[in-house]
C-alpha cells in the first residue's frame, strides 16, 4: 500500500498526480498471498489481482510430471540414473566423476536432484541428464565399469541412441514454458514475450508430443519400461544380493557381455544427426542449469 500511494502521488512533467492509476497487481498463486491482493482490492475496487507467471508455469510443470505417464517414466529413469552414477553407488559414481571431468574441461558436472523449492526441478534434471550423455556413455563403455557386471538393463537403455532422441524431443516439447519460467526471473518488462511463448507452448506441444509418441512406440518395449520405471520394483539392484535399498530398483539378469557387445554399435552412431545439433543449441540456451 505505501508503494501504491507513492506511485499515485508522484508528479509527472506537468506537476500533476495520478490518483487511482494502479489497477492491476500480480501476486504469487498461493492462497495466503492471493489474500493480500484481496486486501488491496478492498481499499481500491479498481485493482484487479492476477496470478504471477512463475507460479502458473510451476503448476503446469507439476501437472506434467505427475499426470502424464511418458514424462513420469522419463523422470523416474532420470532419478534412477542419478542414484547409480551420482549418489549411493560409490564405484559407478567415482568412475562417472572421472569421465565427467574429461568431457567438461576438467570440471566435474554432476546430476541435478529435483526439489520442491525449485520450480520445474524434474524437467531441469532431465535437461542435465541430456547434457551428461557423453560422460555416461564413456563410463558405461569403460573396462572398469564392464568388469563390475551391474545395472545391465539401465546401461542398455543409456546406450540406445533412440532413447536420447526420444528424451530430447520430450524436452523440446516443453521448451516454450521453460522460456516462460526464465522470463519470470527477469526484472524487465516482457509481457509481449510472455504472450508469444504462451502461443508457442500450444503450437510446440501439439507438434513435438506427437513426434515423441511416434519415437516412443519403437523404444518403449516391455523390457525397456521395466528398466526405466522403478515404481514397480521392490528396491533391489544387480549387486545387492537381496538387500533392500529404496534408491535403487530391480534390474534384469542380463548377460554382462551385452554392454561390451553394444560398444561397437555405440561408437558408430552418427553424431552429426540433426537432433544432436539441435540438442547442442538447446543446451547452450539453458547453460545456466
Amino acid at each position: 500500500m505505501p508503494l501504491i500511494q507513492h506511485i499515485e502521488s508522484e508528479e509527472d512533467m506537468h506537476k500533476k498526480t495520478s490518483p487511482g492509476i494502479v489497477d492491476l497487481v500480480f501476486f504469487d498463486g498461493a492462497s495466503n498471498v492471493q489474500n493480500t491482493g484481496e486486501i488491496l482490492r478492498a481499499f481500491n475496487p479498481r485493482i484487479t489481482v492476477g496470478h504471477g507467471t512463475e507460479h502458473v508455469v510451476s503448476l503446469f510443470f507439476a501437472d506434467v510430471y505427475t499426470k502424464v505417464k511418458s514424462f513420469m517414466l522419463l523422470s523416474a529413469f532420470t532419478k534412477r540414473v542419478r542414484n547409480i552414477f551420482g549418489a549411493v553407488r560409490h564405484s559407478p559414481s567415482a568412475m562417472f566423476k572421472k569421465y565427467s571431468r574429461q568431457h567438461n574441461h576438467g570440471v566435474h558436472l554432476g546430476f541435478v536432484k529435483p526439489s520442491e523449492c525449485r520450480m520445474a526441478g524434474e524437467h531441469i534434471a532431465i535437461l542435465r541428464l541430456l547434457r551428461l550423455k557423453n560422460a555416461l556413455r564413456s563410463t558405461i563403455l569403460s573396462k572398469e565399469f564392464i568388469d563390475l557386471r551391474v545395472f545391465e538393463s539401465v546401461c542398455q537403455v543409456l546406450l540406445n541412441n533412440d532413447f536420447w532422441k526420444w528424451a530430447f524431443v520430450m524436452c523440446r516439447a516443453l521448451y516454450a514454458p521453460m522460456r516462460l519460467l526464465c522470463l519470470a526471473d527477469q526484472k524487465s518488462p516482457a509481457m509481449d514475450k510472455l504472450y508469444y511463448y504462451v502461443l508457442q507452448t500450444d503450437r510446440m506441444l501439439a507438434m513435438y508430443c506427437k513426434d515423441a509418441d511416434d519415437r516412443g512406440v519403437a523404444l518403449l518395449t516391455a523390457p525397456t519400461i521395466r528398466a526405466m520405471d522403478c515404481s514397480t520394483s521392490a528396491g533391489l539392484s544387480d549387486d545387492d544380493s537381496g538387500s533392500e535399498d529404496e534408491d535403487n530398483c530391480v534390474d534384469d539378469n542380463d548377460d554382462a557381455d551385452s554392454i561390451s557387445a553394444q560398444s561397437s554399435d555405440a561408437e558408430n552412431i552418427n553424431d552429426n544427426d540433426s537432433d544432436v545439433d539441435d540438442l547442442q543449441v538447446f543446451m547452450w540456451t539453458f547453460a545456466f542449469i
